[in-house]
Order: C-alpha cells, then structure tokens, then sequence
C-alpha cells in the first residue's frame, strides 16, 4: 500500500511542475509578445485587441 501511495505523490508531484512549468512558459511567451509589439511601434490597444480577437495590428500598421 506504501507503495502504491508513493506512485501516486510521485505522479501528483510531476503534474504540479509540469503545470508550473506550463504556466512560466506560457507568460513568458505573452511577455514577449508584448514587448516585440510595444518594439515595433505598437500600444496597449493593439496588445489588448492581438490576444482577445486575434486583431493582426502588424497589418494595420503596415509592418
């Protein structure tokens, strides 16, 4: 039973640094992101309107 209880932790353990390491990953990218928009010329605005509508701000700048 002892060993069936430490499978699991293991296993519980592995998906709670898999889902920090998921998490890390996924902000750095929206940092990026960011600051690549904010690089080109970009604003607030073209970030907000990028990540909730998938609005190509690149286009409409002309970049």
């Amino acid at each position: 039973m002892d060993k069936l209880i430490d499978v699991f932790n293991q296993i519980l353990y592995q998906k709670m640094l898999s889902n920090l390491v998921n998490k890390i990953r996924d902000d750095l990218i929206s940092e990026s992101k960011a600051n690549y928009i904010f690089m080109c010329g970009g604003t607030a605005r073209d970030l907000i309107y990028d990540k909730s509508t998938g609005y190509d701000w690149k286009q409409n700048r002309g970049l």
